[in-house]
């Protein structure tokens, strides 16, 4: 029986012989002409999937002063030479009461060594909670070590002095926060900046807040949360840098973010508003229907991209939205049943009543998300959406639409039920089909078959309105988001 080493040496160049019906039925399915193509893709398909999965992978360190982090961080080190330059790194502060007895210094020591010589990544996330001033330290020179290569930041951290579990003494602000960021030095080549900064030591963090943020002048892409959002302003200095185009906010309320978000003279193509909610409902949501609509004012020449995620305002009261001429892409969040509202557009004249469609004319793009299940009813906030009126009828400017529904638990088996089951729809949203005759993507075709009975279906002029009760199921889409917004 000859060896391994007897049949490889008959191969030419080093290539197996390949079974000649497998190697057709493969050719034929692709399709492609002779085995040469095949291989072709093959290698191909190899090498692009190496680039990608380099590009889209993250590496995850746990920074602690406990031993088992410092050992596994050190193996890293030595094996990542096999694996090449990391792109994508996730570095995570944590406290282990474990270290109280541990050699802290000389540990301390070790793991700035590792974070000076090895963390220089273009795309860097350092998340977790900062206790200690030696945390704050090694973030700071992280940051100093990728200066000349980091194109995306983002920091997702929480400051906190409380006593460790094991000692008698707490660790004040004072302590913990020294001022300054990074040595006032500026990191020029970030273009996207993530700052969700929480903490416990106002007014001590303030000004190495404000450090912080202006530490990344070029920056493009910014998002924000509402911690600290008003006290990063200096008078009438602004944080944000002049060069942000885009700009995200979490979880806004008018009490503490509008009036900053306000101030912004940079003209915005994106604007992300996350869950506006009124910070008191009996004082609060007049001025922040009117701030919003103000804010949105402002950047209406200029304005791309809107996301909005609205709340319940008090009874008879509703979202005035100004006219917006140059959006393209809305992607409105809307809550439960038992939380209803309604929105109103502006249309430029007055004395005129208008819908989305004329407060966005040049709309391409529709997304209405559920923050819950979405079981097929019918919100107030639609008679502003979908319209009846005859002039908004075979709108071909959109030609993407579609209506998701969001959970805030990640239990695998929730998105799961909601394709497996689905629920009834009501009737009104079959005036959906006649104002988005042209729109052909998943969700259109469930509806014009939940409706129609046929997938590409068209709606004719005597096409009778069903009732709620009436029709199959339709499946909805889930909405996966990064990280936990709501």
């Amino acid at each position: 029986m000859p060896s391994i080493r007897d049949r490889t040496s008959s191969w030419k160049n080093g290539t197996p012989p390949l079974n000649i019906d497998v190697v057709s039925a493969i050719c034929s399915h692709l399709p492609l002409s002779d085995i040469k193509n095949c291989r072709l893709v093959s290698k191909m398909w190899d090498e692009g999937a190496k680039i990608t999965l380099k590009n889209e992978s993250t590496t995850r360190l746990n920074f602690s002063l406990h031993p088992d982090d410092i050992q596994k961080n050190a193996r890293f080190s030595q094996e990542m030479s096999t694996f090449g330059s990391i792109i994508n790194m996730n570095i995570v502060f944590r406290h282990d009461p474990r270290t109280c007895e541990y050699n802290k210094f000389n540990k301390v020591k070790s793991v700035s060594s590792f974070a000076s010589k090895l963390l220089a990544v273009p795309n860097l996330k350092i998340s977790g909670t900062i206790r200690e001033t030696w945390q704050d330290a090694i973030l700071q020179k992280i940051l100093l070590k990728g200066i000349n290569i980091l194109v995306r930041v983002e920091l997702d951290l929480c400051y906190i002095a409380l006593p460790n579990l094991g000692r008698k003494t707490a660790s004040s602000p004072d302590t913990l926060v020294k001022p300054g960021f990074c040595e006032g030095r500026k990191f020029h080549g970030v273009k996207k900046l993530t700052f969700y900064i929480s903490d416990f030591l106002w007014p001590a963090m303030d000004e190495k807040l404000y450090d912080m943020v202006t530490a990344f002048p070029q920056v493009e892409d910014m998002s924000v949360n509402k911690y600290k959002l008003s006290t990063l302003w200096k008078g009438d200095k602004s944080p944000f840098p002049s060069s942000v185009r885009k700009l995200t906010v979490l979880h806004l309320t008018s009490e503490y973010n509008l009036p900053s978000l306000l101030q912004m003279t940079q003209p915005l193509t994106s604007l992300s508003l996350n869950l506006i909610k009124p910070s008191t409902p009996q004082n609060e949501e007049i001025q922040i229907d009117t701030a919003v609509r103000d804010l949105l004012s402002k950047h209406a020449p200029t304005l791309e991209h809107l996301t909005l995620g609205l709340s319940h305002l008090r009874s008879k009261t509703a979202w005035k939205l100004p006219l917006l001429p140059k959006v393209k892409r809305l992607q409105l969040y809307v809550p439960a049943r038992r939380n209803d509202f309604e929105v109103e557009f502006d249309s430029g004249k007055e004395d005129e009543k208008s819908n989305v469609f004329l407060a966005l004319p040049q709309m391409r793009e529709l997304t209405l998300v559920f923050m819950g299940n979405w079981r097929g009813e019918w919100l107030s906030c639609m008679e502003s959406l979908f319209p009846s009126d005859k002039g908004v009828v075979g709108l071909g400017g959109v030609t993407q639409f579609e209506i998701r529904d969001q959970w805030e638990s990640s239990e695998v088996s929730r998105p799961a039920r909601i394709f497996e089951k689905g629920e009834a729809i009501d009737g009104r949203y079959i005036q959906i089909l006649k104002i988005f005759p042209h729109v052909d993507n998943k969700f259109m075709e469930s509806l014009r078959m939940y409706y129609l009975g046929k997938p590409n279906a068209k709606l004719g002029s005597d096409t009778t309105t069903p009732s709620f009760s009436e029709g199959c199921r339709l499946w909805v889409k889930p909405l996966v988001m990064k990280g936990k917004i709501w």
